[in-house]
This record gives C-alpha cells, sequence and structure tokens, in this order.
C-alpha cells in the first residue's frame, strides 16, 4: 500500500526531486520509515532501536539532498 507521502512524491517526482533520488531508494526510504511515522504521529513512545532507525534513515535522506 502506498503512503499518502509517496504518492505526492511521486506526482512531483519529475520536476522536483529527480536530481536529488533515485525513485526506488526514496521508495524503500519511505516505506522503512512509515511505521516509525506512524507511531510518533499517534504520540506512542518509541523503542530506542526505533529511535536509531529513524536517525539512520535521517542522515541517509539529508545526505542525498545535501550532495545533490
Amino acid at each position: 500500500m502506498k503512503t499518502r507521502l509517496l504518492i505526492i512524491i511521486e506526482i512531483n517526482y519529475n520536476p522536483h526531486f529527480k536530481n536529488i533520488f533515485d525513485i526506488n531508494n526514496l521508495k524503500t526510504w519511505i516505506n522503512e520509515c512509515a511505521s516509525i511515522k506512524n507511531l510518533v504521529a499517534h504520540n506512542v513512545r518509541t523503542q530506542k532501536s526505533e529511535l536509531e532507525n529513524i536517525k539512520i534513515r535521517t542522515k541517509y535522506i539529508c545526505t542525498s539532498i545535501k550532495n545533490s
């Protein structure tokens, strides 16, 4: 199932994201982050491992933007 975020990015991929991300890598990143995002959105306390996971995912996206 596609997340709303992924649908928005796919619609706007060519003009805004094409030079920053490979669409398949971006889809993977969004899918990996979705479960943690849902916990945060519903005010559920995250585990230490989930926090570390999102830090790694965030570093990837920030590095991709910086290197574009």
